[in-house]
C-alpha cells in the first residue's frame, strides 16, 4: 500500500506512463506538493485522494498483468526545461520589472514565454535599479518582431455573450482564478493550494479529458508547476505573476467569460444574507435598485416571479424600519415572510452572558457562525468550548460532527480538557440527514467533508425555518487565511479568526467585539 511516507520510494518501481494520464500528471507534481502535506490541508486533501486512487490502480493492473521486475524509475523531468510566461523581448522584460518593482518596493521575478527558457533572477540594489542574473539561457531562437505593435491592452473573448449559468462550471473558474494572479503579488503557499485543487479535481474526474476545454486546464496546470519551481530554485517564497502574452490572456478571458451567474441568482443570494436581519437599511436600497434595473432589463428572466417578490420585500422593508421578513412564500429554496406579517415579527436571542456575550454580542436565533485559522491555532478547542457552553449553561441539544478527527483519542482529548462529556451533546462522524432535534449543529470541518459554498448555503437555509444554527470549521493556510473566505463570509453572521490560541472577531452581525483566550 503507497503512503505519503513511502511514495517516492515505492514511485520508483512504477512506469506512470502506462497509467492514464491523470496520474502521471499528478506523480510529476508530488515533489512540489509533498513538503506542504502536513501544513496545507486542501494539499494534504488532493494528495490522499491522489493516492487512493492511485493504490486502486495499481491493484486493478496488478490482477490484470504480471509484475514486472523493477522498473527503471522515470527520471525527472529537469526543472529548467519548463517554459514560463512574460515578454518575448528581453529589454521590455526587464523595463517591466524595473517598473512592477518600483510600485510595489519588493524585488520581482520575470518569467520569458516559449520562446525562451529562463527565468530572470532579480535584486534590488541601492541605487534603486535591478540587477538582472540569467539563470537560464535561451533555447529557440527568437521569432522576428512583427511589424505592427501588439496591443498592450487585454484581449476580448470573441465567443459571445457568457451563459447564463446557477452554477460556474470547475474549468471556467479555474481560468477565472489564474486570470485573477496577472500582475498580482502570490505567495509560493498559494500557488501550490491552487496547483493542489486544479490537481484534485483531474484526479477525482470532476474534469475529465472529454470536457471542453480541458487542455487549458493542463495549460495554466503547467504555468503552475513552472512558476512554482522557478520561484523555490531563486530562494523566494513570493512572486509577482507578471504580463500574460494577449494569445494567452485571450485564451484564458475566453473560457473564463464563458460562463456567468445568472443576474437573478445572485439577486436571490444577496436577498438570503440579509434576509431576517437588523439594521440592513443601506444593503436593503442597494439591492432594490439592482432588482429594480433587473426586472425593467430582463422581464423575461426564469426567475422574474421571484425577483418581484424581492422587490415587493425590500421596498416595504426601506420604507419603514421593520426587518427584512423570512418564511412563508418560497422563494429559490428561501422562504419569505408577507410584508403584512411584519410588525408580529419577534426576533428571540440566544441567551449568551458573560464573556461569551462580548465576543458574540446579542446573538439571534437561529444563527450561523464560521471560525478559521492555522492548523494548531485552537479552532476545534474553542468549538468544543462553546459547544460545552451551549449544552450545560444554556441546556441546548447540541450536534458535533466530527468529521476530521473522528473518534480519536485526540478528540477524547480535547472534550476531557474542555470538560465537554455532557448528554446535551452528540458527536457524530458524517452530517445526518434530519437535524431536527438539535438546537446548534458543529461542522469541524468543511473542508474535510468538501462542502462548497452552495452546499453550505443550502444546509443554512432549509434549516432556518426550524431555527437550527450552525458553527463551520474552516481550515486556514499558513497565513491564517483560505481560498473563498469572503464567499463564505457573506454567508455567515460571524466570522472569527482564531490566531495563537485567541479569538479576533472579522465580521459580527450581532454587535460582539471581544477577545476571548482559548488557551
Amino acid at each position: 500500500m503507497i503512503s505519503i511516507k513511502n511514495y517516492f520510494e515505492q514511485a520508483k518501481a512504477i512506469d506512470f506512463t502506462k497509467l492514464p494520464d491523470k496520474f502521471q500528471s499528478f506523480h510529476s507534481t508530488m515533489e512540489l506538493l509533498a513538503e506542504d502535506y502536513n501544513e496545507d490541508k486542501e494539499i494534504q486533501e488532493a494528495i490522499e485522494v491522489y493516492l487512493k486512487a492511485l493504490n486502486a490502480e495499481l491493484s486493478k493492473k496488478t490482477k490484470a498483468e504480471p509484475k514486472k521486475e523493477n522498473p527503471a524509475p522515470k527520471p525527472k523531468p529537469d526543472k529548467k526545461s519548463k517554459s514560463a510566461i512574460g515578454f518575448t523581448d528581453l529589454n521590455k522584460a526587464k523595463a517591466k520589472a524595473q517598473e512592477d518593482a518600483d510600485r510595489i518596493k519588493k524585488p520581482v521575478y520575470v518569467y520569458e514565454d516559449e520562446y525562451r527558457n529562463f527565468i530572470l533572477s532579480v535584486t534590488k540594489l541601492k541605487d534603486n535599479k535591478l540587477h538582472f542574473y540569467d539563470t537560464y539561457k535561451p533555447q529557440k531562437p527568437i521569432p522576428a518582431k512583427k511589424s505592427k505593435k501588439a496591443s498592450t491592452k487585454p484581449a476580448k473573448p470573441t465567443t459571445g455573450d457568457p451563459k447564463l449559468v446557477g452554477h460556474i462550471d470547475p474549468i471556467v473558474a479555474i481560468a477565472k482564478r489564474f486570470l485573477g494572479c496577472e500582475g498580482k503579488v502570490r505567495t509560493v503557499g498559494y500557488m501550490l493550494s491552487f496547483l493542489a485543487h486544479v490537481e484534485k479535481q483531474i484526479i477525482s474526474e470532476n474534469i475529465t479529458k472529454k470536457a471542453a476545454n480541458y487542455s487549458l486546464v493542463k495549460t495554466i496546470e503547467k504555468e503552475l508547476q513552472t512558476i512554482i519551481r522557478a520561484t523555490i530554485d531563486a530562494g523566494r517564497d513570493e512572486v509577482l505573476i507578471t504580463t500574460f502574452s494577449d494569445e494567452k490572456r485571450a485564451k484564458y478571458l475566453a473560457v473564463a467569460n464563458s460562463e456567468k451567474v445568472r443576474p437573478s441568482v445572485n439577486v436571490i443570494k444577496r436577498f438570503t444574507g440579509i434576509a431576517g436581519k437588523k439594521d440592513k437599511q443601506e444593503s436593503a436600497e442597494r439591492l432594490l435598485k439592482t432588482t429594480q434595473n433587473l426586472i425593467k432589463k430582463n422581464p423575461k428572466d426564469k426567475h422574474v416571479s421571484k425577483l418581484r417578490k424581492i422587490k415587493t420585500s425590500l421596498s416595504n422593508y426601506v420604507g419603514g424600519q421593520n426587518p427584512i421578513p423570512v418564511d412563508d412564500v418560497s422563494l429559490a429554496g428561501l422562504k419569505v415572510l408577507p410584508a403584512s406579517q411584519l410588525a408580529n415579527m419577534n426576533f428571540k436571542e440566544l441567551g449568551v452572558t458573560g464573556i461569551w456575550k462580548e465576543v458574540l454580542g446579542a446573538v439571534t436565533v437561529p444563527f450561523s457562525i464560521m471560525m478559521y485559522g492555522r492548523p494548531g491555532s485552537g479552532k476545534s478547542t474553542f468549538s468544543i468550548k462553546f459547544a460545552a457552553y451551549l449544552a450545560k449553561s444554556l441546556n441546548k441539544r447540541v450536534l458535533y460532527v466530527a468529521a476530521e478527527e473522528g473518534f480519536s483519542a485526540t478528540l477524547q482529548d480535547k472534550f476531557s480538557r474542555m470538560n465537554a462529556f455532557h448528554n446535551n451533546i452528540d458527536i457524530v462522524q458524517h452530517i445526518p440527514s434530519d437535524l431536527s432535534k438539535y438546537a446548534v449543529v458543529f461542522i469541524d470541518s468543511v473542508n474535510h467533508l468538501g462542502l462548497s459554498h452552495e452546499e453550505l448555503e443550502n444546509l443554512i437555509t432549509v434549516n432556518k425555518a426550524k431555527n437550527i444554527s450552525f458553527v463551520f470549521v474552516f481550515r486556514g493556510t499558513k497565513d491564517g487565511t483560505f481560498r473563498g473566505e469572503e464567499t463564505y463570509e457573506n454567508l455567515v453572521d460571524c466570522s472569527i479568526k482564531i490566531e495563537d490560541g485567541k479569538t479576533l472577531m472579522m465580521k459580527n452581525r450581532f454587535g460582539g467585539a471581544g477577545e476571548m483566550k482559548i488557551f
